[in-house]
């Protein structure tokens, strides 16, 4: 899989990626989409797309409303997300 990242070569250390679910997934330096699960990686819009600098991940958040999540804010919202899926079917 080949990932183009448009931060390279610049001083800015974070690296965005675009998600399924219209959240953007904050990742700081040394972290990358490679050493996460695998679950993780297939809820990436697209695997062959760029990642984003922080200016664009800023403008897709005042133009289609995104949200930047963290890694761990983001792991803590998908969670909560399918609990409340398990306790809907419950009911």
């Amino acid at each position: 899989m080949m990932v183009i990242c448009l931060t390279e070569g610049t001083t800015l250390m974070a690296k965005y990626y675009l998600m399924k679910n219209r959240l953007i997934l904050r990742l700081e330096d040394g972290q990358t989409m490679e050493n996460l699960p695998k679950w993780l990686q297939n809820e990436q819009l697209d695997p062959n797309w760029i990642c984003l600098n922080q200016e664009q991940a800023n403008y897709r958040v005042v133009i289609f409303r995104d949200e930047i999540l963290e890694l761990d804010d983001y792991l803590k919202r998908r969670k909560r997300k399918q609990n409340t899926y398990v306790e809907k079917s419950l009911s």
